[in-house]
């Protein structure tokens, strides 16, 4: 990818858009200023360095979510690659809104589930990581038909992680579900769709 004008080499940066980039010889002021609104700026390892900060290797495998399969590939990379710089999302007031009014939704549907399932397992998200993983692993095992806010094992091999808001039992095991406080906008293509009742989520 050439160069801006007036640029020297390219470095690319995780943004929302794939290719998004500053010139490196910008100065942090000049980068955090021509970030996109809601991004801070975070400097090159170089940048770092010189002023007199350390650099540290990121611990552990690269475990990827569902978001990364319908993300521009470079920003995935840029995500995990431990000298990149990032672009870190601080959320303005709206969308901070919108993010609660998100929460708020699934929080309502699940005390709808579980009103109507009163079976129905739910993992605390205040919990730590290992303890929700051990909680869903132990709905599963038991064969609770709904799991709400579950947190599966890592596949480490896989590298793969997932933390779907809803798990309900089907034949032959478990599909995952997710909870949306989506508004229809404009008429869909679709014409026609399968859904579930909340009283019968494992049936369509």
């Amino acid at each position: 990818m050439p160069a801006p004008a007036g640029g020297g080499r390219f470095v690319i940066r995780a943004t929302h858009e794939c290719g998004v980039g500053v010139p490196s010889s910008r100065s942090f002021a000049t980068a955090s200023r021509e970030a996109p609104t809601g991004y801070r700026f975070v400097p090159t390892e170089s940048e770092w360095l010189s002023a007199g900060g350390t650099v540290t290797q990121a611990q552990g495998p690269v475990l990827l979510g569902g978001y990364a399969a319908k993300q521009c590939p470079v920003r995935v990379q840029n995500d995990y690659l431990p000298l990149v710089p990032k672009l870190r999302w601080e959320p303005s007031p709206e969308d901070q809104a919108r993010l609660d009014a998100g929460n708020a939704f699934e929080a309502s549907v699940f005390e709808d589930l579980v009103a109507i399932h009163p079976g129905a397992v739910v993992v605390d998200s205040q919990v730590a990581k290992a303890d929700a993983i051990a909680r869903t692993v132990q709905a599963l095992d038991a064969g609770v038909p709904l799991i709400l806010g579950g947190w599966l094992p890592d596949d480490v091999g896989g590298g793969r992680t997932g933390r779907p808001d809803i798990l309900v039992k089907v034949d032959g095991g478990y599909l995952p579900a997710d909870v949306k406080n989506h508004l229809t906008l404009k008429r869909a293509k679709v014409k026609a769709a399968l859904v579930s009742s909340l009283a019968s989520p494992g049936e369509r």
